[in-house]
Order: structure tokens, then C-alpha cells, then sequence
């Protein structure tokens, strides 16, 4: 299951996200097998247009803050949380980066080794293979 993307603003705060993503862990938690969360990114076109309009901009004290409460969240219903493609390092909270495409994922699937390499058409921080 994936929680994303995350937008924080005055309308959509760590406390809005942390009672969401609760509920959701509470109604579909046992039929998930892990969580995946990504905060929302800007691409320069966006930026450029909202500039003025709306702070979209996350600060990484406030997804290192958010990353506590939902791993908080993600222990108690004994979910794996794992971050989609994050600059910030997680896992004092034991976040680990995600791969949506995990090659490990895939090996299990298909019985067999692969010769996984990175996806070079993501972003830098994206985990998936090609």
C-alpha cells in the first residue's frame, strides 16, 4: 500500500497525516504487507508556476518529524514502512528506502536471479530496478 504523496501545509499537517494514515492502517492493515510513503515532489515547471501562490516546499525537519509519527503507526499494526525516493535519511526511525520495483521482489516471484541495475529514468533517489 503507498501514502502519498505527502503535502504538508496549514490545511494538511504531521497531525492530519499521522490520524490518516492511522486510519488507514487500522482498516486495511491486515491486508497489507507493507507501506510505502513518498512527500511530494516539485518539478521546476510546478515550482515556477506556484511560486507566490502556495508553499509546497517539505523541509526535512518536518519529514524527519512525520517519518517518526508514521513509523510510530506503522510498528503498532506490525506494518514495514519504507520512504519512496527520499533525499533524507530515515532510518533513525527504521525507514529504509523503497523500491516499487524491488529486484529481490521480483527474483521471489519469478524463482530465479536477475541481473538487476538501477532504473536511470527516475529520480536520483528512486530504488527501483529496470
Amino acid at each position: 500500500m503507498s501514502y502519498d504523496p505527502i503535502i504538508l501545509n496549514r490545511n494538511f499537517s504531521i497531525q492530519y497525516h499521522a490520524e490518516c494514515f492511522e486510519k488507514m492502517c487500522h482498516i486495511i492493515g491486515n491486508y497489507a504487507y507493507k507501506y510505502i510513503f513518498s512527500f511530494v515532489d516539485l518539478c521546476a515547471k510546478v515550482k515556477h508556476n506556484a511560486q507566490g501562490i502556495i508553499d509546497l516546499e517539505i523541509g526535512t525537519g518536518d519529514m524527519i518529524k512525520l517519518a517518526g509519527e508514521l513509523a510510530g503507526i506503522a510498528n503498532a499494526y506490525s506494518l514495514p514502512l519504507f520512504a519512496c525516493s527520499e533525499p533524507v535519511d530515515l532510518t533513525q526511525w527504521g525507514i529504509p528506502p523503497a523500491a516499487c520495483i524491488d529486484p529481490q521482489m521480483v527474483e521471489n516471484i519469478i524463482g530465479t536471479p536477475i541481473n538487476a541495475r538501477k532504473d536511470a529514468n527516475q529520480r536520483s533517489y528512486c530504488g527501483c530496478t529496470l
